[in-house]
């Protein structure tokens, strides 16, 4: 018997139209449902397979694919964030710069005692922080009070590197010094947080980055030559963060942290010098102790406290800070004896804090909002095993004007 396979193709795409259902495919094709049955066993095999696809199957299978690629994305979408949350600080350090986990403690010759250093001013400190490297500051605008841009910023830094040696060297009585710190405070960066920055800056946050490398390169290297050993803590800032504000894994999205460790690095491994140490921590603050006395270096912005007064400015945010942090660490049974911070670009000196100016100077923000003009500024001071602070001294970053040579002046009514 001659074997239709038209008629069996039929009863194959007749189950297909009606979804699997045997009598409503008999119906269709005119049949009885046993002998639409027989067909579709021999149908069956003969391997004779469906010639069409279910009725709104293109819908469906429409629904099903963004139905899973909603998923994928959301699975891509939880994968990103486990692996950024999981990236933290530490694997940076090792795997990027090839660093070991933080060590804590200064060197050796901070923190030991020597009986021929109490004839002497102590221990230096050079601050340096708020650089803002690659904002520019219109003299135009400025109406000729400040200039910025990065060849300025070199300037200043190597400008603060010679007055840092000539003022311990030329200007103290029995100038020998263990070494000296050289502490950075953050805000390195001018960095894109704000629209304008991102708009004027005259570099992004990684040719900065470059540029400064080589900039702290030569200054550090200066220093070893006339102090002999340097000792670096360093603090992140604000305006190097990379993207939204963060609290968890915030030094890891620091351009500020970043140069720190490539620094360390060069001096690590890339050109090792035992004379050079570095602190670089994951946290908001770098303590040390140097000749007894304990220091926090903070960069500013999360002292925990907000707002200021129109007539003392920012003396009461910065005051109520350093007493909430102090009591933070009083309760984890860690003294505090001076709190050093930037952040704020004008120079305080408190009894137990130190603020620093800024390598930036008076921009156009702080002359819209009315702020007291500051010139360009870093901190310098000396610690000393018995004293503490004793002697500290701002150093300007830009020349003076001629200056009159008379003693005294008085005027008349």
């Amino acid at each position: 018997m001659k074997v239709d396979r038209d008629e069996l193709q039929k009863v194959v795409d007749s189950l297909v139209l009606n979804e699997n259902n045997k009598q409503a495919a008999a119906d269709y094709c005119g049949l009885k449902r046993t002998t639409y049955r027989d067909k579709l066993v021999k149908a069956g095999e003969l391997g004779i397979k469906p010639s069409i696809l279910p009725p709104n199957a293109e819908a469906k299978v429409l629904e099903l694919t963004i139905k899973y690629e909603q998923e994928i994305r959301e699975l891509k979408k939880k994968l990103k964030i486990n692996v950024e949350e999981n990236i933290g600080a530490e694997i940076v350090r090792e795997s990027i710069y090839g660093l070991l986990d933080h060590d804590p403690s200064p060197p050796e010759w901070v923190i030991e005692e020597k009986e021929n250093i109490t004839s002497t001013p102590g221990t230096p400190t050079l601050f340096i922080s708020d650089i803002h490297y690659g904002e520019i500051v219109s003299k135009t605008e400025m109406e000729g009070l400040n200039e910025y841009n990065m060849d300025i910023a070199d300037r200043r830094i190597k400008h603060a590197i010679n007055k840092t040696i000539d003022l311990c060297f030329n200007h103290m009585v029995n100038p020998e010094y263990p070494g000296i710190v050289l502490a950075l405070g953050g805000d390195m960066h001018s960095g894109d947080i704000h629209q304008e920055l991102a708009e004027s800056n005259e570099a992004t946050s990684l040719q900065a980055t470059l540029r400064m490398f080589d900039l702290f390169i030569g200054a550090i290297d200066q220093l070893v030559s006339h102090f002999g050993k340097v000792f670096i803590p360093c603090a992140y800032g604000n305006h190097g963060r990379a993207g939204i504000w963060r609290n968890k894994k915030s030094a890891a999205y620091n351009h500020d942290w970043q140069l720190y460790c490539l620094l360390e690095h060069h001096y690590n491994i890339t050109s090792p010098n035992a004379n050079v140490k570095f602190s670089v921590p994951m946290s908001y603050d770098t303590r040390y102790r140097l000749h007894g006395f304990d220091y926090i270096l903070t960069h500013g912005d999360r002292l925990g406290v907000r707002g200021g007064d129109g007539v003392i400015g920012m003396i009461g945010p910065i005051a109520r800070g350093i007493k909430k942090l102090k009591a933070s660490y009083a309760a984890q049974n860690k003294p505090v004896d001076y709190i050093i911070m930037g952040h704020w670009h004008q120079r305080l000196r408190l009894k137990d804090g130190m603020v620093n100016g800024s390598v930036k100077g008076y921009d156009e923000y702080a002359a819209s909002n009315r702020f007291e003009p500051e010139a360009a500024m870093q901190s310098l001071w000396w610690t000393h095993p018995k004293y503490g602070i004793n002697y500290e001294c701002p150093i300007f970053l830009d020349e003076v004007p001629e200056y009159s040579n008379k003693w005294i002046e008085i005027f008349d009514g």
